[in-house]
């Protein structure tokens, strides 16, 4: 590679010089968009007419059966926030997010910058260890976990709070009980 050195050069030499690297930068450039346009296009039009066909769709009363399209423009998405269901499932949808958004940032946060103060190497080392394990073991494995601990008939969680602390007098179905489902997760 050849580097070029611009001193003593006359301002026409270094306009030309800059001029040739603009052109290299703007070609670099092109071959980029030409390598990525393809990939873009094919996404664009897979998921493009996907989000256009059913935003069509939910402003039309289409039936699959008989494949007839009747305009009836927002009375769909009246009808739907005018229905209970829908707004107990924003509700639901909205405590959700604020929890696990919650539980995913400021509690590794916190772990992180208590881990970050801890001067022994090895126990330095061994902290991290376990803070990283959950992002390489198997997922059916952190599946068959959670299961496990929520089990209630000989749950880790139902053991400790039951039989072992004795908080709690009878063993509380944590997923199937609707008061205790959504904090649960």
């Amino acid at each position: 590679m050849r580097i070029l050195s611009l001193r003593g050069a006359s301002s026409s030499q270094k306009a030309k010089v800059r001029g040739g690297m603009r052109w290299a930068r703007i070609g670099e450039a092109a071959t980029g968009y030409l390598f990525v346009g393809p990939a873009v296009l094919v996404f664009l039009v897979y998921y493009g007419y996907a989000v256009v066909r059913s935003l069509y769709m939910s402003l039309t009363n289409y039936k699959m059966l008989e494949d007839s399209y009747v305009f009836v423009g927002l009375k769909n998405y009246s009808t739907a926030l005018n229905d209970h269901w829908v707004t107990e499932g924003f509700g639901k949808g909205a405590y959700f997010m604020v929890f696990f958004y919650i539980g995913s940032f400021f509690a590794p946060l916190l772990v992180a910058l208590v881990a970050s103060r801890v001067t022994n190497p090895r126990l330095n080392a061994l902290y991290r260890a376990l803070l990283f394990l959950p992002a390489i073991v198997p997922s059916p494995l952190v599946y068959r976990l959670w299961r496990w601990l929520y089990m209630p008939s000989f749950g880790l969680i139902n053991y400790i709070l039951v039989d072992k602390l004795h908080l709690l007098n009878e063993r509380p179905l944590w997923l199937a009980s609707p008061t205790l489902a959504m904090p649960s997760l």
